[in-house]
């Protein structure tokens, strides 16, 4: 008995038994549990159990859940036959540690894969609407632009306007043909590369309205200028641009030279006649006196 114990039957169940997931080994038949690797309480009996009786019964092998003590085991159940008789019936239980510890990393995957996929979503939401208002701010920057740009290429005086460092930022079509110069190639320079004649009323940080300056073009023309002076500030309420509103107005100034010396012309007609009238008078007395 001890040397059939060491190498046969019983040896071969506790060995496999003894490996790592196994809960128990059992070989029963309709009466008793024939062999065991180990001892198994409450264990239910064939004759008690439809579902080891239908397996032995019909010689199928069949799996399932059940409970040993307080703890889930995946159960496998196959007839053993030997030499064509019905011997028993198998019984396998599975350790499902390894499962629920699966199914659990599972589970922690699963909602860390969430996690970070919602984390996506919203990241990728908010790219989409900040991209949609970036959109809307950028049309609506556009039409701003295109809007100031119209109003400022229509206005008829020259608007000049630098940041405080003397840097050109707007150069109008006036600009263009009052200094004869293009705004592509004056804006983003210095003030005193492109109208050095106005560099010094971008040096302070004052304000001025109608003050009249003469300026000499290039063909050595004099013309007169009528120069308007204004702060823009910041939301800080800190100055940040300065802008200057020109006003050609050497042609108004003929007209006033020429209508200075019309009225000239007019007062001197009016003292002639005054003159010959003032003549005229006595020398018709002495001429009616000679006659």
């Amino acid at each position: 008995l001890k040397f059939r114990k060491n190498i046969g039957f019983d040896k071969m169940i506790n060995d496999i038994g003894s490996k790592r997931g196994i809960e128990y080994i059992i070989l029963q038949n309709e009466n008793k549990i024939i062999a065991s690797n180990k001892p198994v309480d409450g264990i239910s009996r064939l004759s008690e159990d439809n579902f080891l009786k239908g397996a032995f019964d019909n010689n199928l092998t069949q799996t399932r859940e059940v409970f040993l003590g307080d703890k889930k085991v995946f159960e496998l159940v196959a007839p053993f036959i030997l030499n064509g008789e019905k011997l028993g019936l198998y019984r396998v239980g599975l350790s499902m540690d390894e499962i629920v510890s699966a199914e659990n990393r599972m589970y922690r995957r699963t909602l860390i894969i969430s996690i970070v996929l919602i984390f996506i979503s919203i990241v990728v939401i908010g790219i989409i609407v900040s991209n949609q208002n970036y959109r809307l701010i950028s049309n609506e920057y556009k039409k701003i632009q295109t809007f100031t740009g119209n109003i400022l290429d229509k206005m008829t005086q020259a608007i000049i306007t630098s940041d405080l460092d003397g840097t050109l930022r707007i150069f109008n079509k006036a600009a263009e043909e009052l200094f004869d110069l293009k705004s592509a190639d004056v804006i983003g320079k210095k003030v005193k590369d492109s109208i050095p004649e106005f560099e010094k009323y971008f040096q302070k940080n004052d304000e001025f309205s109608n003050h009249e300056i003469t300026f000499k073009t290039a063909e050595g023309e004099n013309k007169f200028f009528n120069v308007n002076k204004t702060l823009n500030y910041s939301s800080e309420g800190k100055p940040e641009f300065i802008t200057l509103v020109v006003n050609d107005i050497t042609e108004i100034k003929k007209m006033e030279l020429k209508n200075r010396q019309n009225e000239k012309m007019v007062a001197m007609g009016e003292l002639a006649s005054s003159f010959a009238h003032e003549v005229r008078n006595p020398l018709n007395s002495i001429n009616m006196i000679a006659q």
